[in-house]
């Protein structure tokens, strides 16, 4: 039986996705301050009942090294 599910947005505006989010949908979050990815919102957590969800940028630098993503929603 399923519960629960993890689920990730990946968005070429993740600034703008995770607002959406938080400041329109209203989804309660918890802000993960160990993780500096250079948005202005951070790493926002969103809980949606036992779930949660997050929004990942479709490019990041880590390393020197650039990933890149298509957009596209993962659960797990």
């Amino acid at each position: 039986m399923i519960t629960s599910i993890h689920a990730l947005i990946y968005s070429d505006d993740v600034d703008a996705t995770r607002a959406f989010l938080r400041d329109v949908l209203e989804f309660p979050f918890v802000n993960d301050g160990g993780t500096d990815d250079g948005s202005s919102t951070g790493w926002l957590i969103f809980g949606t009942g036992p779930s949660e969800l997050a929004a990942h940028p479709t490019r990041s630098e880590w390393q020197g090294q650039v990933y890149e993503s298509p957009r596209h929603v993962e659960l797990s």
